[in-house]
């Protein structure tokens, strides 16, 4: 029986190779179009990948940038009707009504207001400015500042009682006694390293 050359057909991108087989003959390229006889190996054509649609643009969906707004340290009037924050990031108090909780006025004060306290009666409230260096007194009858005193470099906590308001100083950790009607520091002592928050007893 006569011996048989072997041959092997591979397809690569539209053209088929005929390679030789064992009795080393040289390789021709193939019709592509031609049908392999039997015996012939035929490697089948990689899938065609599915065109990929190119995504649009994103439309931007994110909220606009708020400003910064909070508050800090509050004080209640003697009497409870009327609320007093200080709004560090706006240089301002709130006054609220505590019965129907709604706000009155916002005032103006010096930079970067941290504590608040009421005067004796409730007519008047002191505000401590931390970035200004400056005690606010508010009145309270038409909801404004109608005083700024000069107290230090770096006020911070603020109490008053008996026509004194004593306020502390973060940075040179004193303690200040002010006049509430002409402003006057009366005296300054040392407390100790950045005192902040005061109280009464």
């Amino acid at each position: 029986m006569k011996a048989r050359s072997t041959w092997a057909t591979l397809m690569v991108f539209g053209l088929t190779w005929t390679l030789a087989g064992c009795d080393g003959s040289e390789p021709e390229i193939a019709d592509p179009t031609s049908v392999p006889g039997n015996g012939d190996f035929v490697a089948a054509p990689s899938p065609v990948p599915a065109e990929v649609p190119t995504p649009g643009p994103v439309a931007n969906v994110l909220a606009p940038e708020l400003p910064s707004r909070s508050s800090s340290a509050v004080a209640v009037s003697a009497d409870g009707t009327l609320v007093i924050a200080v709004n560090p990031d706006s240089d301002s108090v709130t006054i609220v009504d505590t019965v129907s909780l709604e706000v009155i006025r916002e005032a103006s004060v010096g930079r970067d207001p941290r504590t608040v306290a009421f005067g004796p009666g409730g007519s008047v409230a002191f505000v401590a400015n931390h970035g200004s260096g400056t005690v606010t007194r508010i009145d309270m009858r038409s909801g404004s500042a109608d005083r700024e005193w000069a107290v230090g470099a770096t006020p911070y906590g603020i109490v008053v009682s008996e026509g004194v308001a004593y306020v502390s100083d973060l940075v040179s950790g004193t303690l200040a006694a002010l006049d509430t009607e002409t402003g006057e520091v009366l005296n300054r002592v040392e407390i100790g390293a950045f005192p902040a928050g005061l109280a009464l007893t």
